[in-house]
């Protein structure tokens, strides 16, 4: 039973790797494709307008393939949409002159979109507030303006996610901004000037992953591209990628050589990435049934020692415990986050305040919920 209309974000709240389908030159918007493509194998389909058609009878006859395809091989209804948009994230007004593309994607009832050649934190503003109803306020008076999305393409777009209008308006909202949006909104680097500015545009409330576009990278580096990234370009990864690590924000990344694509995948999660790009179904499949395994083991193994550490100390009345401090604003969790630093320290002094010998050796969330092994 599916825990979330969009699929991706699940995935994601479990810091799971997901992967994604579809060209960036543009997709197939036909009925029949949308009857094929809904039994995909990838977490979201990535439907690209920066360079394909915009086209929203389309993207309405292939959304509409998908629900009658579905549902979905997990469960849903759908499998994810994320659209790039036409428009570019240079300056403010230009996202603003072009909301109009914005309103017009989501009212086809789309599960996320992706704003390309992002270079400033105003442009990224616009963006966020462009994609939400002004009901919705997470955010704003911290970063944020109320939205500007107004009402009306609700009545097109919450059948297609299954759900009633009123229930729409409260989830067609960015997450991880709201715990329960169902909307992930993406953004792509892919110039100096956008590098030079991404510290402060991921501090922008209401993105939840991003990417560095190694292509265009190149390009406003004055260089061309051969087949291998340039080390300027991979030194432009790793900073897109550091400064959404400290903002809370999910990083995309694609495998780059190697003798196993396998191990290169492994090389490339561990930086941080948890959305992969690619295409290549055999890969995934392959790599989320490894770290399935490693995560069982590790899971094990973590239980095994707390386990085994309260025994030890049991002769000795001292109490042993596991505590998730919850995912906390800090440097590390980013703004995105969904408590703050005295609501996460005063809740794991609770539990320890309340740990006792019968309770020893087990996993407590802040919250003093315990979390079944």
């Amino acid at each position: 039973m599916p825990k979330r209309i969009n699929r991706a974000i699940e995935l994601l709240e479990e810091d799971q790797p997901i992967y994604y389908t579809g060209p960036h030159s543009g997709h197939v918007l036909t009925y029949e494709e949308g009857l094929k493509d809904s039994q995909t194998w990838a977490d979201y389909i990535n439907v690209g307008m920066e360079h394909g058609c915009f086209d929203m009878t389309a993207l309405d006859n292939y959304i509409r393939g998908l629900i009658d395809g579905g549902p979905t091989k997990s469960g849903h209804r759908t499998p994810p949409i994320i659209v790039e948009l036409p428009v570019e994230g240079t300056e403010e007004n230009i996202v603003k002159y072009n909301a109009w593309q914005i309103r017009q994607i989501l009212a086809r009832g789309v599960h996320g979109l992706l704003l390309c050649t992002a270079e400033s934190a105003d442009a990224v503003r616009a963006y966020v507030e462009a994609s939400r109803y002004p009901t919705n306020m997470n955010g704003v008076g911290e970063g944020l303006s109320r939205g500007t999305r107004g009402v009306g393409s609700e009545n097109t777009a919450a059948p297609v996610l299954g759900v009633y209008r009123d229930e729409y308006l409260k989830k067609a909202d960015p997450w991880p901004l709201n715990p329960d949006g169902e909307i992930l909104l993406g953004l792509k680097i892919e110039t100096v000037r956008g590098l030079n500015h991404c510290e402060q545009i991921f501090t922008v409330p209401g993105i939840g992953w991003a990417e560095m576009g190694p292509g265009d990278m190149h390009m406003s580096m004055g260089l061309i591209r051969d087949g291998h990234d340039d080390e300027k370009v991979e030194a432009a990864r790793t900073r897109v990628n550091a400064a959404c690590e400290k903002n809370g924000v999910k990083f995309l990344g694609g495998v780059h050589g190697g003798d196993s694509k396998v191990e290169a995948l492994k090389k490339v999660i561990d930086t941080g990435a948890r959305i992969i790009s690619g295409d290549d179904e055999d890969l995934a499949k392959e790599a989320t049934a490894s770290a399935k395994n490693f995560d069982a083991s590790l899971d094990v193994a973590t239980n095994q020692v707390i386990k085994s550490l309260s025994i030890d100390l049991l002769g000795e009345g001292i109490s042993v415990a596991s505590i998730s401090p919850g995912w906390v604003k800090t440097d590390s969790g980013g703004l995105n986050a969904l408590i703050d630093v005295n609501t996460s320290v005063t809740g794991i002094r609770n539990v320890i305040e309340n740990l006792t010998i019968k309770n020893s050796g087990k996993f407590w969330d802040y919250n003093g919920e315990f979390i079944p092994w």
